[in-house]
């Protein structure tokens, strides 16, 4: 089980800041930012080359959300989003 789906079980522990029944999102452990956030389907995905369309776009809503809440509530000069794909 990869780690993301040991979270979205429960059996890792993590500081949930939004999740509904596609999508959790969690503050990551070791934070290369204030705020650094990770948002990902409660769905096992490879990445998201292979992610469904429809869940996708949940997910980047999603992030979205979180990412205007953050800008707002942090009053940070931007925001990056990304995903890493493979071991690159």
């Amino acid at each position: 089980m990869c780690i993301f789906c040991e979270i979205v079980s429960g059996n890792i522990p993590a500081r949930i800041v939004y999740e509904d029944d596609q999508v959790i999102a969690f503050l990551d452990v070791a934070p290369t930012s204030y705020g650094h956030t990770l948002v990902v389907p409660k769905q096992h995905v490879e990445s998201f080359l292979d992610c469904p369309e429809e869940l996708l776009d949940h997910v980047m809503k999603v992030a979205q959300e979180l990412a205007n809440r953050l800008k707002n509530n942090l009053n940070c000069d931007g925001i990056n989003v990304l995903t890493n794909v493979g071991e690159a």
